[in-house]
C-alpha cells in the first residue's frame, strides 16, 4: 500500500487490484438491473448498499491511506458503457463538487445545476484534498473505452485549454486497464479521457468521490457518508 500511496502522490493515480470479489461485483451490478442510462447520479440516496460499500473495510483501507482517515464520501455515480449507451470523453479535469445549496462565497464559481443538484467549482485547495475511486464491476480492457490519464498532470493545478494541449502533446497517456473488482484511484485534478467502447459488453464503473476537508459556512457538501 505504501507503494500505491507513493505512486498516487507522484503520478496522480494508482490501481488497486481486486478490492471487490466477483460475488460483490455481481451483487452491486444487480442493483442497476433494468437501468439503461449512461450514468446514474445520487446513488447514496437511492441505494443503501452503496452507502454500506463506502464504509466497508476494503474501501476504507484505500481511502484512509490516500485521502486520510477523516475522509468521507461526497458523491457516487454509476457509469455504464454499453451498446445502448456508448460515448467518448475529451481530456478534462473534475473541477466541480456537488453542494446542498448555492451560497456565493469568495473563490467558489462558476455555478451549475445537474439533475437538480447544485454544482460549483471550488478553490484548488479543496480539490487537492479529494480522491476518486473508480470501482470496476466489469472487466475494462483496451476495447472497452478505458480511462486514460496523463500522469503527473495533477501537479499543475487547474488547466486552461493551452496548458491542457501542451501536456497531452508532451506526455504519453496511460490506459487504466482493469479487471472486475479492481479499483482505479485518481486525483480529480489529473487530466483524463476515454474513448468509445468497441466491445458490446457492459463497462460498469462506480465513481465515488471522497474529501477530507470541510466547506466554508454556509456551504455544505451535497452528500456526506
Amino acid at each position: 500500500m505504501s507503494k500505491q500511496r507513493a505512486q498516487f502522490a507522484e503520478q496522480g493515480f494508482c490501481i488497486v487490484k481486486q478490492i471487490l470479489t466477483s460475488t460483490e461485483c455481481n451483487r452491486l451490478a444487480g442493483l442497476f438491473h433494468g437501468h439503461h442510462q449512461a450514468g446514474i447520479r445520487d446513488l447514496f440516496s437511492r441505494f443503501i448498499p452503496i452507502r454500506e460499500l463506502v464504509r466497508s473495510r476494503p474501501i476504507r483501507k484505500v481511502v484512509d491511506r490516500l485521502c486520510g482517515p477523516a475522509a468521507f464520501a461526497v458523491r457516487a455515480i454509476l457509469f455504464d458503457k454499453s451498446p445502448l449507451s456508448n460515448w467518448f470523453v475529451a481530456w478534462h479535469q473534475d473541477l466541480n463538487i456537488a453542494v446542498k445549496e448555492k451560497h456565493l462565497h469568495a473563490g467558489y464559481g462558476p455555478w451549475s445545476v445537474k439533475e437538480e443538484i447544485v454544482h460549483v467549482c471550488p478553490p484548488i485547495e479543496i480539490l487537492r484534498r479529494m480522491v476518486t475511486l473508480r470501482l470496476h464491476l466489469d472487466a475494462c480492457l483496451e476495447n472497452n473505452g478505458p480511462l486514460k490519464v496523463i500522469p503527473r498532470s495533477h501537479k499543475h493545478g487547474s488547466l486552461d485549454q493551452v496548458k491542457t494541449q501542451n501536456l497531452i502533446s508532451q506526455i504519453e497517456p496511460i490506459s487504466c486497464i482493469a479487471l472486475a473488482g479492481d479499483c482505479v484511484v485518481i486525483s480529480p485534478l489529473i487530466l483524463h479521457a476515454s474513448s468509445k467502447s468497441t466491445n458490446p459488453q457492459h463497462r460498469r464503473v462506480l465513481h465515488i468521490e471522497f474529501a477530507n476537508v470541510e466547506l466554508p459556512v454556509p456551504l455544505q457538501w451535497y452528500e456526506r457518508w
